[in-house]
């Protein structure tokens, strides 16, 4: 499986739980509207599906914080801490 390193160029809130992520698209990533990708993030990782079109210059994913789910509660954790 191919990896690739992006970076969260915009955040949308949609509700309490649920955030929209917006991350860089490198170059060569193909993907069509519904496949997922998986996320590794300092040692945890989770799956995720594509939002958006295929041809879009960002890939974006929604993100829901799930109960005591580690990854969200950690990724949500780290979002309170950015200005993005």
């Amino acid at each position: 499986m191919k990896r690739y390193t992006v970076e969260l160029t915009a955040r949308k809130r949609l509700a309490e739980d649920i955030h929209e992520l917006t991350f860089t698209r490198p170059r060569d990533f193909q993907f069509i509207p519904g496949q997922y990708i998986r996320f590794h993030y300092q040692g945890l990782e989770r799956d995720y599906t594509l939002v958006g079109a295929g041809d879009a210059g960002a890939i974006s994913i929604c993100l829901e914080r799930v109960g005591n789910h580690r990854f969200s509660a950690h990724l949500f954790k780290c979002l309170s801490l950015l200005n993005i």
